[in-house]
């Protein structure tokens, strides 16, 4: 069971960073110009990175209870599946954020 459980810890880094690069991808396809399209596309997952530093990690500088460290996950999955559904990739979406939220009840569940 214990191997189970670090793969969920992996599968929960995996989602990080591809909730990072949807919202980057988003970015890049949503801007008009390139000066528009670099801010959006660097800047959005830079700003989630950094909150997720400071609130969200497991060094993080302001640790949130459970609760509120749970709706931060979830906000930010959310926008990364919405960023991918916006981009015209509804399945890919739909399955991102299906993975996601298995991968947050796990994680609650298991106390990880």
């Amino acid at each position: 069971m214990e191997w189970i459980k670090s793969l969920n810890i992996a599968l929960r880094f995996l989602i990080e960073l591809c909730s990072l690069f949807a919202i980057g991808y988003w970015g890049f396809q949503t801007g008009k110009g390139i000066l528009l399209k670099s801010i959006l596309g660097i800047g959005a997952p830079l700003t989630i990175a950094v909150i997720w530093a400071m609130f969200g990690s497991p060094n993080a500088s302001y640790q949130l209870n459970s609760g509120l460290r749970l709706s931060l996950e979830l906000i930010i999955y959310l926008l990364a599946s919405a960023a991918i559904y916006t981009t015209g990739r509804p399945k890919i979406a739909v399955l991102f954020i299906t993975i996601a939220l298995a991968n947050l009840t796990l994680m609650y569940v298991w106390e990880q």
